[in-house]
């Protein structure tokens, strides 16, 4: 009989170094990396310009444990969809699961509570337990992703 390998689940994080949300995200992003280990995580820096340095000085900043991917061109955020920062992208495989917010701690007309709907949360559960996240997609609120593609 041979092996059953379930299909890697990946997730990763769009942000930036400056944005105030993605700062105020990053304990949130620390604790939901802690409680999926099975997932295999990154941050990807969808900014224009940004350096390793850069990167590396924020992550030792917000004692950020997932590994990062410099995206200065947005060629990542693009294909993923992503076009504010923080937006969270979960995969199982090479198929997008789940596209958006983190959870609804944060929005256009509040502000920072605490979340009612843990969507990534969700969706990384679901993911995990071989079934299609109930939500697909979720708006995030942040700040702009600006690229010249």
């Amino acid at each position: 009989m041979l092996p059953f390998f379930a299909p890697a689940i990946k997730v990763d994080f769009f942000i930036t170094s400056d944005c105030p949300i993605c700062r105020r995200y990053s304990p949130e992003m620390n604790r939901i990396v802690r409680e999926f280990p099975k997932a295999k995580f990154r941050m990807v820096y969808s900014q224009p310009g940004i350096t390793a340095n850069v990167a590396k000085q924020h992550q030792k900043e917000f004692n950020i444990l997932a590994p990062f991917l410099l995206d200065p061109k947005g060629v990542e955020a693009s294909r993923a969809g992503a076009k504010v920062v923080p937006t969270a992208v979960v995969y199982v495989g090479s198929k997008l699961v789940y596209r958006g917010r983190i959870d609804d701690a944060y929005g256009s007309d509040f502000k920072w509570r605490k979340p009612k709907s843990p969507d990534l949360r969700n969706a990384i559960k679901a993911a995990l337990s071989g079934q299609a996240p109930k939500v697909k997609e979720t708006t995030p609120i942040g700040c702009t992703l600006s690229f010249s593609l």
